[in-house]
């Protein structure tokens, strides 16, 4: 016979989900509340979608490219509407264990979709800074610049960036140094 759910049996996902998110998305007091709204789970369901819109950009900008976070969106959108409406810890908790186990992996989902929020906020730069280097030409005397563009593109792909977003701080300053090299090129160019 299994044992009842309790509000205890889900807390444990509570608290991964309230410590992996931002530190006031749960205040501790309503951790302990049995039958207390899930509040932060509901408020996820806003952001993952505003997040998955903004990642759909990626498919514009990189076509073919892999979907950023989509296991893991798609797993807290299954966990955000177990919550109900906002009270209900049993279908919470259920949904807790089909979909991630135990507290740690549900930590490392939402480390995930915190990259992906990062990665969303991202994209309207990416995108602009792609266009740019994508329209760039090259004569064959300046080869040197277009492998320099190309890798500078591969570094902006999604599977590139997703792991760690912050890499893009690299990306940008390498990206300016480019820019001067290829501006410097092009007056000694027009100079000749």
């Amino acid at each position: 016979m299994e044992p009842s759910l309790t509000w205890e049996s889900a807390l444990p996902y509570v608290r991964a989900l309230g410590s992996a998110l931002e530190a006031d998305a749960l205040v501790s007091s309503e951790i302990q509340e049995p039958r207390q709204p899930l509040r932060r789970v509901l408020q996820l369901r806003e952001e993952i979608r505003t997040i998955r819109l903004a990642l759909e950009g990626f498919q514009t900008i990189f076509p073919g490219s892999a979907t950023v976070a989509d296991k893991a969106l798609s797993d807290l959108e299954a966990l955000t509407a177990s919550a109900g409406c906002g009270s209900d810890y049993i279908g919470f908790y259920k949904t807790a264990e089909d979909r991630f186990s135990d507290a740690a992996n549900l930590t490392n989902v939402v480390e995930v979709f915190n990259r992906a929020k990062l990665l969303g906020i991202l994209v309207e730069v990416i995108s602009r800074d792609k266009s740019y280097l994508d329209n760039m030409r090259f004569g064959p005397d300046r080869q040197n610049l277009a492998l320099e563009r190309d890798a500078l593109i591969a570094r902006m792909q999604p599977a590139n960036l997703e792991p760690n977003p912050s890499l893009w701080a690299t990306v940008e300053v390498n990206l300016r140094t480019f820019r001067q090299r290829h501006s410097l090129a092009y007056q000694c160019h027009h100079k000749e």
